[in-house]
C-alpha cells in the first residue's frame, strides 16, 4: 500500500503517511481486513517459535555458565582446604614438644660413658672435639666383648 500513497504524495513524511494510513484502516470491513490479520497471526507464531527457542538456549547457556562457575568454586575450595590442612600439618612439625620435667632420663649408653671417661685425657692433649670423637670411636670399636662389659653393666 505504500508505493500507491506515495504515488500522489511524494513529499509526505512519516507522520502524515501514517496518519493516511490509520483512517483507510478504520474504514476497512473485517473481511477485507481478514487476510492482513491471518499474516499477522502467522508471523507472529513464527517469531514466538524462534524466540522461545532462543530463550531456552539462552537459559541453557547459562545453566551451564553457573554450573561451570560452581565446579570452578569448589576446585578452588578444594586447593584452599588442602593448603590449609598441609600448612596445619606444617605448623605441627615445626611447634616444640613441651618436655615433662617430672619424666625420667633414659640411662647412658655405654659407649657414652666410655668417652667420657677417655675425653679428659685426649682433651689435655689439645686435640679438636672431633678429632677426640674420631679417637674414641676408633678404640670403642677396638674393645673386646669382655672390655665393654664393665661399661654395659654401670
Amino acid at each position: 500500500m505504500r508505493p500507491s500513497l506515495k504515488k500522489p504524495n511524494p513529499e509526505a513524511d512519516f507522520k502524515e503517511t501514517s496518519n493516511i494510513f490509520g483512517a483507510k484502516w478504520k474504514g476497512i470491513s473485517v473481511e477485507e481486513n481478514k487476510p492482513y490479520e491471518e499474516k499477522y497471526q502467522a508471523d507472529k507464531e513464527a517469531y514466538l517459535q524462534v524466540i522461545t527457542k532462543e530463550k531456552r538456549e539462552r537459559e541453557a547457556m547459562k545453566l551451564l555458565d553457573d554450573q561451570q562457575k560452581q565446579k570452578t568454586a569448589m576446585e578452588l575450595l578444594d586447593q584452599y582446604l588442602q593448603f590449609v590442612q598441609e600448612a596445619e600439618q606444617d605448623n605441627k612439625k615445626k611447634a616444640k614438644k613441651i618436655k615433662d620435667p617430672l619424666k625420667p632420663k633414659h640411662p647412658i649408653f655405654a659407649y657414652l660413658i666410655y668417652a667420657n671417661e677417655g675425653r679428659a685425657a685426649l682433651k689435655g692433649e689439645n686435640k679438636s672435639v672431633i678429632e677426640v670423637a674420631k679417637i674414641t670411636g676408633e678404640e670403642w670399636k677396638s674393645l673386646s666383648e669382655e672390655q665393654k662389659a664393665p661399661y654395659d653393666q654401670v
